[in-house]
């Protein structure tokens, strides 16, 4: 189930948010101003942002604006609360980044449908990043495919050829040819992963950097 972040100096206002998300099974963290939600979104790694504007320390707009420039933060939709009479902070709100707002007092139900409907938006932007995530990787793995093979046949067949004739050759250079030949299936082995991307699987690398594991993205 999703996991939400409240924030809002307003405890008793946090307190009753969280109850009717609750009943709708989300996980909720709570903060109490712009600059606690900055580092709460680092920990609870917050599926949605429920954001007051009026917070002490840091308010909404400024912690929406930092949320919306991060690069790891600025897909997770955030919904600002705001008074019902004042439109200056529902357009500054907006202007910052914010997906939708909700004015205070509020009715559970909308509340609720609203949440509903930012977390539906953002799965589908997920699936549609994942799709063209696939579809790029599917098209580099065939283009390199398609570069790599040509070669990799010519060097295969050879390699077989100097084996069928191994009399002429050392015990030596049989072995090692024979070596070659293994990578050189290896080679192939590893094009034919690449041409059948299915999905992107990432694994660790080295250095904080990510590759695609060919084997589990089939």
């Amino acid at each position: 189930m999703a996991n939400i972040l409240v924030v809002d100096d307003d405890k008793k206002l946090t307190l009753l948010v969280r109850g009717f998300l609750e009943k709708e099974k989300y996980k909720v963290s709570e903060a109490y101003s712009g600059r606690m939600a900055l580092d709460a979104i680092k920990e609870a790694k917050p599926d949605l942002i429920i954001l007051d504007i009026m917070m002490p320390e840091m308010d909404g707009i400024e912690a929406c604006k930092r949320i919306k420039a991060d690069k790891d933060t600025k897909m997770i939709p955030v919904i600002m609360l705001t008074s019902m009479s004042n439109v200056r902070d529902k357009v500054q709100g907006l202007n910052a980044g914010a997906n939708d707002y909700i004015t205070k007092p509020f009715n559970p139900e909308e509340l609720i449908a609203r949440v509903k409907a930012q977390l539906r938006i953002k799965f589908l932007e997920n699936e549609l990043l994942r799709k063209e995530e696939v579809e790029a990787v599917v098209k580099m793995g065939i283009a390199t495919a398609h570069e790599i093979n040509n070669p990799l046949t010519v060097i295969i067949g050879n390699l077989e050829l100097l084996l069928i004739k191994k009399e002429n050759l050392s015990e030596e250079d049989s072995t090692n040819l024979n070596s070659i030949l293994e990578s050189a299936m290896r080679i192939k082995e590893i094009v034919s992963k690449m041409i059948n991307i299915t999905r992107v699987v990432e694994t660790e690398y080295a250095q904080g950097k990510k590759m695609i594991d060919l084997w589990k993205s089939g």
